[in-house]
Formats: structure tokens, C-alpha cells, sequence
């Protein structure tokens, strides 16, 4: 009996395992996407060209490109007791062009015109107890560093974004020590102003920087585990007017980011990473397919979209 289940077991995961990978619902992409997964077991960097999924760097996560699609950026994932924190350049084909040491943990990587963001503490403690209270920018031309905002320093910049001009920032604050979101605020540099904005989560400009794509969860809409997330809302950070476009699919939807083109708006959820015309939000297309792993399936996360021009 044994044997047999034995055999039994192994006919179930190859079924399995060849459902997923010729799953005819996957999207041809076009142009690249990089996003970061943990097929190898770890977290590398990946790159989906042409419907193939190539290993961009090992050890890294959260691959950005550059705004002429040119070069790419991701943060290293270093061993256990590395202290040699920073971020890697690459080129489109994984090779380094450079590492960018910035002597501390960093939260995730934006790049803006000649600036590369990241999150990150001025302490130098154990990496547990840091929190990235600072938003920094590294200029690639220059090759300086440069303070752009800073928060309480028991509190986290959890998330943030930045307008494709590089002047309005929207970031989260969560409060580590008890696990408590503190609230999503909006950094304007030309004006100097920190404002709050109430009841949005995982925010992301609008090429245009008039509004913010981001999740609401409205009044009259009851939370039910399973069935109901939130609303993707379109909010004009000038009026504060919120315009409901669909729900949200999935509890632990994540990455989420629009189009360079304004056209599109995709995201990691469950697994995989999906994308979906900005028009509608209610229709969705998976973009890349989940590799089974000892541990379970592979999740993909911290999706970047450069399209062709």
C-alpha cells in the first residue's frame, strides 16, 4: 500500500506541476518585467522577456528599472551576519555594474529620473531592531547620497511612492514595537508641507501626478473574510474626491504599481503577478506562472513593467 501511495502521490504532483506550467490564461508581456521570487529556495531577482523567465541576480530583491529601461537596480540579500548592506546596478543582463553601499538595512528601491530611493535608519544595531525611518535618494550621476524626509525614529516607512517628477511623496507609517499603523501622509518638496490623508492603503501615482491609485475600504461596504478587501479608488489628492473602480481580488495583494504608459495597473497577489487595464479593474490576466518548490509554490513580488517604446 505504501508503495502504491507512493506512486499515487507522484502522478498527483506531476499533474500538478504540468497544470501550472502550461497554464493557457498566462499573458504575453510585452517589453520586460523584473520582479523578485523565491523559486531558488531564497529570494533572487528575476527578468520575464519573451515569455521566458531568466535568474537576473541571486541573493536580491525588489529590481527597479531605470527610467530609459537601460540599467536596473535591486537590493541585496545578504547571508546571515553580512553586514555589507547596499544595493546592486546591473546591467539588462544581470551583469554588476556597480554596488551601492549604503552601511545599513533598506527598505524598497524607486527610481526617479537620476535618483534611486530607499528607506533606511542611521542606526547601527542589530538588523532586527532597525527600523527605516528616512527616506534617502542616491544619485547615479553625482554618486552622492542625499536625505529627502525623516520620521519619528521608532516608526517605519512601510511603503512609499514618488511622483514621476520626483516631487510628491505618499508613504505609510507603522509603528513596529505594537504592530500599528500609524496612517498614509503626503510629502510635497516644493511646498515643504507633510499633510495626512485618511483611509487609503497601498497608494501609487497616476503618471499625470494629479491623483493616487490606492485601496479604500468605503462605509457602506462591510469587511467579510474571503469575499471582500477593499475597493481600488482613484483619489485626487487636490480635492480629496475618491472614484471606486472595482474590488480588490485578493487579502495580500501587493507591489501594486500603474503602467509608464498610464495604461495598465498590475500587482503580486497570490503566487503570481497580474496585471489589468486601468479602464477596468474587474477583468485581470496573470502574468507570470508560480514554479513548485519543496516548501510549496514560489511567490513572485516586487514587480517592475518597462514596456518598449
Amino acid at each position: 500500500m505504501n508503495s502504491v501511495a507512493k506512486v499515487l502521490n507522484t502522478i498527483i504532483f506531476v499533474l500538478l506541476t504540468l497544470s501550472m506550467s502550461s497554464c493557457s490564461d498566462v499573458k504575453e508581456l510585452e517589453g520586460s518585467l523584473v520582479f523578485s521570487s523565491n523559486r531558488k529556495e531564497r529570494f533572487d531577482s528575476f527578468i520575464l522577456k519573451c515569455s521566458k523567465v531568466n535568474l537576473l541576480k541571486e541573493n536580491s530583491s525588489n529590481p527597479v528599472w531605470s527610467p530609459d529601461g537601460e540599467s536596473i537596480a535591486c537590493k541585496k540579500m545578504g547571508e546571515k551576519n553580512d553586514k555589507n548592506f547596499g544595493f546592486y546596478l546591473l546591467d539588462v543582463c544581470g551583469k554588476v555594474q556597480a554596488f551601492v553601499d549604503t552601511n545599513n538595512v533598506m527598505g524598497n528601491l524607486k527610481w526617479v529620473g537620476d535618483n534611486i530611493f530607499y528607506a533606511m535608519s542611521e542606526k547601527n544595531e542589530e538588523v532586527l531592531s532597525i527600523t527605516p525611518n528616512i527616506l534617502w535618494s542616491y544619485n547615479v550621476i553625482e554618486k552622492k547620497h542625499k536625505k529627502i524626509l525623516e520620521i519619528d525614529e521608532n516608526e517605519w516607512i512601510s511603503y512609499y511612492d514618488i511622483s514621476k517628477d520626483g516631487q510628491k511623496i505618499v508613504y505609510d507609517v507603522s509603528i513596529p514595537k505594537n504592530m500599528k499603523f500609524k496612517g498614509v501622509f503626503l510629502f510635497d518638496k516644493n511646498k515643504n508641507t507633510t499633510v495626512k490623508i485618511e483611509k487609503i492603503l497601498k497608494s501609487v501615482w497616476y503618471p499625470n501626478g494629479k491623483y493616487i491609485l490606492c485601496v479604500t475600504h468605503p462605509e457602506k461596504d462591510k469587511h467579510e473574510f474571503g469575499t471582500y478587501w477593499g475597493h481600488f479608488t482613484k483619489y485626487n489628492i487636490e480635492t480629496g474626491e475618491k472614484e471606486y473602480l472595482a474590488r480588490v481580488p485578493f487579502l495580500n495583494l501587493s507591489g501594486l504599481k500603474i503602467s509608464r504608459d498610464g495604461k495598465y495597473v498590475y500587482y503580486a497577489g497570490p503566487n503570481s503577478i497580474y496585471m489589468s487595464p486601468i479602464g477596468d479593474l474587474s477583468k485581470r490576466e496573470r502574468i507570470t506562472e508560480p514554479v513548485r518548490t519543496r516548501s510549496g509554490w514560489s511567490q513572485d513580488r516586487n514587480p517592475d513593467w518597462y514596456q518598449k517604446k
